[in-house]
């Protein structure tokens, strides 16, 4: 008698009602929701006195959009990445990685100009004072601004490929991996500091912050490979979530942030993506499981198209929001309603240029 074959356990189902993205290769609306919510909140965190900051994670807690970036951009490329892999080979996969390099390294050299030309009056541009300036922007050793997240980015992408490979072949060689050289980073931070002067310009350990976007792209290969989507957590994953998130909160207080030991401080620090701050975003990360589980649909409301069109162009959204900040930041005079106005228009302009893009790249594929 033939003997039923074992199918293997899935661990990520499809919620009822949801399209299996992985499968199709449609975009999924979660994922830009985050990401496009997370970039609008960063540039709220780099406006100067922008009484709305108190009310972002980074004012809450230990970690701040930063880490969310990172990892959801990761289970973006492994879901892309690792449908590319499967389908066009390894070859493919790295071409596009490198056309998506150039476009974060063009990106930040452009943004690079730009702030520099913002920081300095009409009067004071002189073309002879642009070459220490240019060559750093194009070294990405430049410090200009809050850019620091996109070399670091730069060098994941540039890494995909690599970690693409090892997802599919050896996940859990690639996971523990990524997990020692993060702790190398804490144990002897000294040692593994960047040279001068990038250890200043980019303000991200790329062999720290690493560890997020290895686990995102870890979870998007694997539904990508699987054809399924994130399924509802038990209900004791939430709690344990709750209690993570609650914990930090409240270690993350400015009376108990200043009482802590001086000891304590590097656990915190976002250069190095500390354990606490780890910690502190594995429990806020565990609760956006639940909440896209519990509601699938939600992210697909017409009213959170902006937030979506905004996840879709990160490059075009961050960059954008940055200009503006440097613009708050050289007025000196910021609105005394703690952003305002100014802020407002920012976050406008952050949208706008994201449905820009947009219209641009769908009247580019029609003429192609």
């Amino acid at each position: 008698m033939l003997k039923r074959r074992k199918q293997p356990h899935v661990r990520f189902k499809t919620p009822p009602g949801e399209p299996a993205c992985a499968a199709s290769g449609a975009r999924d609306d979660r994922l830009d929701l985050i990401r496009g919510l997370a970039l609008l909140i960063i540039i709220v965190d780099h406006w100067p006195d922008a009484g709305l900051a108190r009310f972002t994670p980074r004012a809450m807690g230990l970690s701040d959009m930063a880490e969310a970036f990172v990892f959801v951009s990761g289970v973006s490329l492994g879901l892309a990445g690792m449908r590319r892999l499967l389908r066009d080979g390894w070859w493919a996969t790295a071409s596009r990685a490198v056309r998506r390099a150039l476009q974060i390294w063009g990106a930040f050299v452009l943004t690079t100009v730009g702030l520099v030309l913002l920081r300095s009056g009409p009067g004071e541009w002189k073309w002879a004072d642009w070459g220490r300036p240019g060559s750093d922007a194009l070294l990405l050793r430049s410090g200009a601004g809050n850019l620091g997240i996109l070399p670091m980015y730069f060098v994941l992408v540039v890494a995909a490929p690599l970690l693409l490979r090892g997802a599919r072949t050896h996940p859990g060689a690639l996971t523990v991996s990524s997990l020692a050289m993060w702790a190398c980073v804490q144990v002897w931070p000294e040692a593994t500091a960047l040279p001068e002067p990038w250890r200043i310009a980019w303000g991200y350990h790329p062999a720290a912050w690493q560890t997020l976007f290895v686990l995102g792209l870890l979870i998007g290969s694997r539904l990508a490979r699987k054809r399924s989507e994130l399924s509802a957590a038990l209900p004791w994953r939430a709690l344990a979530a709750l209690a993570v998130v609650g914990t930090m909160l409240v270690m993350g207080t400015s009376v108990l942030r200043d009482a802590a030991p001086e000891t304590t401080t590097a656990w915190a620090r976002k250069s190095t993506l500390g354990p606490l701050r780890l910690a502190h975003f594995g429990g806020l990360a565990a609760l956006g499981v639940v909440a896209c589980s519990l509601w699938p649909t939600f992210a697909r409301r017409w009213w959170l198209a902006p937030l979506r069109r905004c996840g879709q162009w990160p490059l075009t959204v961050f960059c954008t929001g940055e200009l503006f900040v440097a613009m708050a930041i050289a007025r000196r005079s910021p609105d005394a309603d703690g952003g305002g106005p100014g802020l407002a228009a920012a976050l406008v302009a952050c949208i706008a240029a994201a449905e820009i893009a947009q219209v641009i790249r769908g009247r580019f594929k029609r003429t192609a």
